[in-house]
């Protein structure tokens, strides 16, 4: 009788491949451009493969200035992973923009001073907070002075712009 032993040893060492692998680094101004992320698979010389993700935001003082990190990973049977991170920042840094400003503005009495114009702003991100303040140099008469207007917009963000507006009044008639 003869007779005959064979060892085969099975030893997987080869780690999933991802079928995209997702851009490491994305800046973006506003939470709204944030891309959806990616649906990433994965394949393995073995069999197939579940990918696992998982997504956290760190803490803001607003919507739009966050750090988010994604990560993907895809574990084998026998241990043999592969991982993809991305990090998404979002950070506005870009001031509202005003549309219409009145122009400065030169009278001959007081009388004509025309109400404060509703200024029309705009922001790359959405909803701004609009301030108005007016004041008027000293004068020794009522119709020779200076009227002075601000308005100040600020974003969620803290991001601000200012536009002026000066009426002089001056009574030479």
């Amino acid at each position: 009788a003869v007779s005959a032993t064979q060892v085969v040893t099975v030893n997987d060492t080869i780690a999933p491949v991802f079928s995209v692998t997702p851009q490491p680094v994305l800046a973006v101004d506003c939470i709204g451009l944030v891309p959806l992320p990616e649906t990433v698979t994965a394949t393995d010389n073995c069999g197939p493969v579940p990918v696992q993700f998982t997504e956290t935001v760190t803490d803001s003082i607003c919507e739009n200035q966050m750090t988010i990190t994604r990560t993907w990973t895809a574990v084998d049977l026998c241990g043999n992973a592969v991982s993809a991170t991305q990090v998404v920042t979002v950070n506005d840094t870009i001031a509202p923009v005003f549309v219409n400003v009145p122009k400065d503005t030169l009278l001959t009495c007081l009388s004509a001073i025309p109400p404060a114009a509703a200024i029309t702003v705009v922001d790359n991100c959405g909803q701004t907070d609009i301030r108005f303040s007016e004041f008027t140099s000293d004068s020794i008469c009522v119709n020779q002075f200076k009227l002075t207007r601000i308005w100040t917009a600020t974003d969620n963000c803290g991001n601000s712009s200012s536009v002026v507006q000066i009426i002089t009044v001056d009574d030479t008639i």
